[in-house]
Protein backbone atom coordinates (compact mmCIF):
# COMPACT_ATOMS: atom_id res chain seq x y z
CA UNK A 1 0.00 0.00 0.00
CA UNK A 2 1.40 3.43 -0.91
CA UNK A 3 2.30 6.02 1.70
CA UNK A 4 -0.51 8.60 1.71
CA UNK A 5 0.11 9.90 5.22
CA UNK A 6 0.21 13.57 6.12
CA UNK A 7 3.40 15.35 5.06
CA UNK A 8 4.13 12.85 2.25
CA UNK A 9 3.91 13.49 -1.51
CA UNK A 10 0.50 12.91 -3.11
CA UNK A 11 0.54 10.19 -5.85
CA UNK A 12 0.43 11.45 -9.45
CA UNK A 13 -2.88 11.34 -11.34
CA UNK A 14 -1.36 12.42 -14.67
CA UNK A 15 -1.79 8.98 -16.27
CA UNK A 16 -5.60 9.00 -15.87
CA UNK A 17 -8.13 10.53 -18.29
CA UNK A 18 -9.33 13.93 -17.09
CA UNK A 19 -12.39 15.84 -18.32
CA UNK A 20 -12.90 19.62 -17.89
CA UNK A 21 -9.16 20.18 -17.64
CA UNK A 22 -7.81 23.28 -15.94
CA UNK A 23 -4.64 23.36 -13.96
CA UNK A 24 -2.82 25.82 -11.72
CA UNK A 25 0.19 24.32 -9.96
CA UNK A 26 0.76 27.43 -7.84
CA UNK A 27 -2.19 26.95 -5.47
CA UNK A 28 -3.21 24.18 -3.05
CA UNK A 29 -5.55 21.38 -4.10
CA UNK A 30 -8.45 19.53 -2.66
CA UNK A 31 -8.67 16.16 -4.40
CA UNK A 32 -12.14 14.71 -3.87
CA UNK A 33 -12.56 10.97 -4.46
CA UNK A 34 -16.06 9.84 -5.32
CA UNK A 35 -17.71 6.81 -6.85
CA UNK A 36 -20.49 6.67 -9.42
CA UNK A 37 -23.63 5.45 -7.67
CA UNK A 38 -22.43 6.48 -4.20
CA UNK A 39 -25.35 8.17 -2.38
CA UNK A 40 -23.09 10.11 0.01
CA UNK A 41 -21.13 11.39 -3.01
CA UNK A 42 -24.33 12.60 -4.69
CA UNK A 43 -25.01 14.77 -1.63
CA UNK A 44 -21.72 16.69 -1.97
CA UNK A 45 -21.85 17.41 -5.73
CA UNK A 46 -24.52 20.15 -5.48
CA UNK A 47 -22.38 22.48 -3.32
CA UNK A 48 -18.99 21.97 -5.03
CA UNK A 49 -19.55 24.84 -7.49
CA UNK A 50 -20.39 27.13 -4.57
CA UNK A 51 -17.15 26.16 -2.79
CA UNK A 52 -15.13 26.77 -5.97
CA UNK A 53 -16.52 30.30 -6.26
CA UNK A 54 -16.00 31.03 -2.53
CA UNK A 55 -12.39 29.75 -2.52
CA UNK A 56 -10.56 30.74 -5.73
CA UNK A 57 -7.19 30.18 -3.98
CA UNK A 58 -7.85 26.41 -3.97
CA UNK A 59 -7.92 24.08 -6.99
CA UNK A 60 -10.69 21.49 -6.60
CA UNK A 61 -10.39 18.21 -8.51
CA UNK A 62 -12.78 15.28 -8.59
CA UNK A 63 -11.31 11.81 -8.95
CA UNK A 64 -14.19 9.50 -9.68
CA UNK A 65 -14.49 5.74 -9.80
CA UNK A 66 -16.48 5.67 -13.04
CA UNK A 67 -16.26 5.02 -16.75
CA UNK A 68 -16.41 7.91 -19.24
CA UNK A 69 -20.18 7.65 -19.82
CA UNK A 70 -20.86 7.65 -16.07
CA UNK A 71 -18.48 10.59 -15.53
CA UNK A 72 -20.19 12.60 -18.26
CA UNK A 73 -23.55 11.79 -16.68
CA UNK A 74 -22.33 13.14 -13.32
CA UNK A 75 -21.00 16.31 -15.00
CA UNK A 76 -24.35 16.91 -16.71
CA UNK A 77 -26.60 15.92 -13.79
CA UNK A 78 -24.76 18.01 -11.18
CA UNK A 79 -23.42 20.83 -13.42
CA UNK A 80 -19.79 19.98 -12.68
CA UNK A 81 -18.38 21.76 -15.74
CA UNK A 82 -16.06 23.99 -13.68
CA UNK A 83 -14.20 21.24 -11.88
CA UNK A 84 -11.64 18.91 -13.46
CA UNK A 85 -12.90 15.33 -13.21
CA UNK A 86 -10.44 12.46 -13.44
CA UNK A 87 -11.72 8.92 -13.93
CA UNK A 88 -10.07 5.98 -12.25
CA UNK A 89 -10.80 2.28 -12.16
CA UNK A 90 -11.33 0.11 -9.10
CA UNK A 91 -7.87 -1.44 -9.38
CA UNK A 92 -6.29 2.04 -8.98
CA UNK A 93 -8.04 2.98 -5.72
CA UNK A 94 -5.34 1.28 -3.62
CA UNK A 95 -2.76 3.73 -5.03
CA UNK A 96 -4.47 6.52 -3.09
CA UNK A 97 -5.21 4.81 0.23
CA UNK A 98 -8.93 5.63 0.10
CA UNK A 99 -10.91 4.33 3.09
CA UNK A 100 -14.40 5.26 1.86
CA UNK A 101 -16.33 7.71 -0.30
CA UNK A 102 -16.46 10.67 -0.52
CA UNK A 103 -12.87 11.13 0.58
CA UNK A 104 -10.66 14.21 0.20
CA UNK A 105 -7.00 15.08 0.33
CA UNK A 106 -5.79 18.58 1.06
CA UNK A 107 -2.53 18.93 -0.89
CA UNK A 108 -0.11 21.86 -0.90
CA UNK A 109 1.12 23.54 -4.08
CA UNK A 110 4.27 21.41 -3.63
CA UNK A 111 2.12 18.20 -3.68
CA UNK A 112 2.56 17.54 0.06
CA UNK A 113 -0.47 15.99 1.78
CA UNK A 114 -1.58 18.41 4.50
CA UNK A 115 -4.69 16.52 5.62
CA UNK A 116 -7.19 13.91 4.47
CA UNK A 117 -10.47 12.32 5.45
CA UNK A 118 -14.09 11.60 4.64
CA UNK A 119 -16.08 14.65 3.47
CA UNK A 120 -19.79 14.08 3.83
CA UNK A 121 -20.88 17.69 4.44
CA UNK A 122 -19.99 21.22 3.40
CA UNK A 123 -18.58 21.80 6.89
CA UNK A 124 -16.02 19.00 6.32
CA UNK A 125 -14.66 20.98 3.35
CA UNK A 126 -14.60 24.22 5.32
CA UNK A 127 -12.51 22.53 8.02
CA UNK A 128 -10.00 21.43 5.36
CA UNK A 129 -9.84 24.96 3.94
CA UNK A 130 -9.13 26.42 7.39
CA UNK A 131 -6.06 24.19 7.50
CA UNK A 132 -4.80 25.81 4.29
CA UNK A 133 -5.12 29.24 5.88
CA UNK A 134 -3.29 28.05 8.99
CA UNK A 135 -0.52 26.44 6.89
CA UNK A 136 0.05 29.72 5.04
CA UNK A 137 0.31 31.64 8.33
CA UNK A 138 2.77 29.16 9.90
Amino acid sequence: MPNTAKNTIFPSIDSFLTLNKSHNKNIPYIFIFTSYGCDACKRIYPFLNELIKEHPYIQFRLITLANEDQANELIEQFNLNDIPLTMIKHEHIHKFGITGFPFAYLVSEKSVILDKGLVNHKEDFRLLMKKIKRAKIA
